[in-house]
């Protein structure tokens, strides 16, 4: 290619002002705005030579010299022997859109009487001071904790259920903000409706913490050693284990996924994150016995606690599964399709072409996978004329592709949010773990009004069944799709025949939230839990490949289309959470309660439950 413009249409004119005679042969830079600097510009074609597409925002100008906005896309386009041969763009004009954008933003942010900032504002910087704060996640994990079973202490029942009811309000209220983003600004449904279910749903989840404060008080008593460090934590955790599978389940913000990479990590193989709970609960209780005891007491419980923290880190030194076979290149495909885009009718060829020309790219990797729904379409539909020459392609290449798709099954007409290896024959896997709301309505008759006000495409999806597995060639794939990682029991039914665990998630629902990092923590958890190279395939991301040490190897960038490749290694072998799951912790908890209750009964003959 040699750079110069050599064709353009009638809406190249109508935006720039040039006419067709007037720019053929010329330096594309005659368009320039002269606002970007060189970096920008040597960034773009960094990406365009790398990854054969760059798509973005960009200041150009006109004829008549007026500098505007426009959104570009950029596509190489290749001869047969790989070389570049032509360039092809494709812009709009969105001055109207930045406007519009601009005013929409103002009326969001700042009161339209006194044109002082709002509380959307506000919380907007409220969520940028905690996303600043996360490297400090794993203290708060310990330090939170132990302020509110300072405030539990002598509190009569009552009292102790609003503290932690409080606490819980705080907690969930910041932790899970996200659940309004998704229905409002995704779903389509309105403020008041999105705000009443979100709220809704804190509200439920703050009970958990408040019944630990009201068991507590009403039922804990005796030496406060024996209710603080034990009571306490195995009561926070059976909370925590409860809350993972009541009502469908919702096993986010456990307090042990801040020591995914902390000094607690070392526990994690063997009793999950549950068990990492539990240290964290027992760390908090042993601080506040340092504080409120005196002389041997104190040091005692700062010596346990300690230990605890040392005998943790020990663990981290134990391997618990060993590499099988040698390293193999594997790629993620991150298209970044916007939620807004992706359904409407003319982004479909746009999408299958750019999910194609950058898989046609990697063809050195071993393995090469697409998100959640990376094309939105029913594989049936697409299946001869797209999946079929793609999979042809990747078998001459010793190349394997799996993408998430929706399927249907001919015989029962039953929808499913499926992956697919793709090949002849091709292999499924149907998410079996739907999400409320989103992939299902539950209790349809009483709730039926809501799918008028909720728009969200293929919510009426059926469960799948059978086991998480895939193959690749003579690689076991353990998968899962979307938010079944946050479910650990769930991901360890494809052990020990799994060498690596894939996820593919479309985190476009969250936007720019918390939601995104806090599932790459839990996908982190899962590769941690079962020593397992984990890869997590997202739309808009977080894309990453994470070791079987739960660290991340590599990551993208968020809302940017993006190939993410490594060389990543099959392993063998189970941790002991693997082999029992969360019924490890479970049962060493049910007995440390029997324990306390005979302790109780011991040195309390004749107690009585205290009153409110």
């Amino acid at each position: 290619a040699d750079n110069r413009i050599k064709a353009v249409n009638q809406a190249f004119t109508r935006i720039t002002g040039y006419r067709e005679q007037e720019v053929l042969g010329k330096d594309p830079r005659i368009l320039q705005s002269g606002r970007h600097p060189k970096q920008f510009y040597r960034q773009m074609w960094q990406t365009l030579n790398k990854k054969g597409h760059w798509e973005g925002e960009i200041w150009n100008r006109r004829k008549n010299g007026e500098a505007y906005p426009e959104w570009l896309s950029l596509t190489i386009i290749r001869d047969p022997r790989g070389r570049v041969s032509e360039y092809v763009a494709v812009f709009s004009d969105i001055t109207q859109r930045k406007k519009d954008e601009e005013k929409i933003r103002w009326q969001a942010n700042f009161d339209a009487l006194t044109e002082l900032p709002n509380r959307n504002l506000f919380f907007d910087r409220l969520r940028s001071a905690i996303a600043a704060a996360h490297r400090s996640r794993r203290i708060l994990a310990v330090l939170s904790p132990a302020v509110l079973i300072a405030l539990w202490l002598d509190a009569p029942p009552r009292r102790a259920l609003w503290r932690g009811y409080l606490y819980g309000l705080a907690f969930f209220g910041l932790g899970v903000s996200w659940v309004y983003n998704s229905i409002h600004e995704f779903g389509h449904a309105p403020a008041v409706l999105a705000g009443a279910i979100t709220l809704a749903f804190v509200l439920f989840l703050a009970l958990y913490p408040g019944l630990v404060g009201w068991v507590s008080a009403r039922y804990l008593r005796g030496p406060r050693w024996l209710c603080l460090g034990a009571g306490v934590p195995v009561l926070w955790v059976l909370a925590e284990w409860l809350r993972s599978w009541a009502l469908s389940g919702f096993p986010w913000l456990l307090l042990g996924q801040a020591q995914v990479d902390g000094p607690l990590a070392g526990i994690i193989p063997i009793f999950g994150v549950l068990g990492a709970s539990a240290l964290s609960v027992l760390i908090s209780a042993m601080a506040v016995l340092a504080v409120i005891s005196r002389g041997r007491s104190s040091w005692l419980a700062a010596a346990l606690g300690v230990a605890v923290v040392l005998g943790a880190a020990l663990l981290t030194r134990i391997p618990w599964t060993a590499p099988a076979g040698g390293p193999l290149r594997v790629s993620l495909i991150q298209g970044n399709v916007s939620q807004d885009e992706k359904w409407r009718p003319e982004r479909l060829a746009p999408t299958q072409a750019l999910y194609a020309e950058l898989t046609r790219a990697h063809w050195e990797s071993r393995l090469i996978v697409w998100p959640e729904t990376a094309i939105p379409m029913f594989y049936s539909d697409i299946e001869a004329s797209y999946f079929a020459p793609l999979a042809e392609e990747a078998r001459r290449h010793g190349s394997h592709i799996v993408t998430g798709i929706f399927s249907e099954d001919p015989t029962t007409h039953r929808v499913y949010n499926s992956l697919v290896r793709l090949g002849e024959p091709p292999e499924f896997y149907h998410k079996r773990h739907l999400v409320p709301f989103g992939e299902y309505l539950p209790l349809r008759g009483l709730l039926m009004w809501m799918s008028d006000l909720i728009v969200i495409p293929m919510s009426d999806l059926d469960a799948g069944k059978g086991r998480p597995l895939l193959h690749a060639g003579d690689l076991v794939l353990g998968v899962s799709i979307c938010y079944e990682d946050a479910y650990g029991n769930e991901v360890i039914d494809a052990l020990p025949q799994a060498d690596l665990l894939l996820n593919v998630s479309n985190d476009a629902w969250f936007g720019d939230s918390l939601a995104p990092a806090q599932h790459l923590e839990i996908a982190r958890l899962r590769a941690l839990e079962t020593g397992r190279v984990l890869l997590r395939a997202t739309n808009t991301g977080i894309s990453a490949v994470i070791g079987p040490d739960g660290g991340v190897i590599a990551r993208s960038p968020q809302f940017e289309v993006d190939v993410l490749s490594a060389q990543v290694r099959p392993r063998q072998g189970l941790t002991p959470f693997a082999r029992w799951g969360n019924w490890g912790v479970v049962t060493v908890l049910v007995l440390a309660l029997g324990i306390i209750a005979y302790r109780q009964a011991r040195l309390s003959p004749g107690w009585v439950p205290q009153k409110n």
